[in-house]
């Protein structure tokens, strides 16, 4: 769970980065990727019904339809012409936001350059 600067929540379902996302003969997204999307919305369910207990008990406070995101599996793995059109299809229509390892890696290091930019700029 992430607790975002304006007051929201993400839950964040980590799975290993040599997880497929993909089957490798069809190009299907895999049991483990749609378990790893199904636990995130177990879990936006279970907010949603039990939120008085999650925002006393867990100390939540404001927590009220979280958004999700599942970080799976590497870049280099989705190979095929048709799995990175399938992917980009889910990237930008999944009702959770998506990622690679990679992708995260690439965020990260565009952040980094951002700060440092900034930090010159100062």
């Amino acid at each position: 769970m992430i607790r975002c600067t304006n007051e929201t929540y993400k839950l964040v379902e980590i799975e290993r980065a040599n997880a497929r996302i993909f089957t490798k003969k069809s190009s299907e997204p895999t049991a483990h990727f749609n378990h790893a999307c199904q636990q995130v919305k177990d879990w936006q369910r279970y907010i949603r019904v039990n939120m008085r207990t999650v925002q006393g008990e867990q100390k939540l406070e404001g927590i009220y339809e979280p958004t999700g995101v599942v970080i799976m599996g590497r870049s280099e793995d989705i190979d095929t012409d048709q799995a990175r059109t399938r992917w980009n299809d889910m990237k930008n229509n999944h009702e959770h936001e998506l990622f690679t390892f990679d992708d995260l890696c690439d965020r990260v290091r565009s952040l980094a350059i951002s700060l440092r930019r900034l930090r010159t700029d100062l």
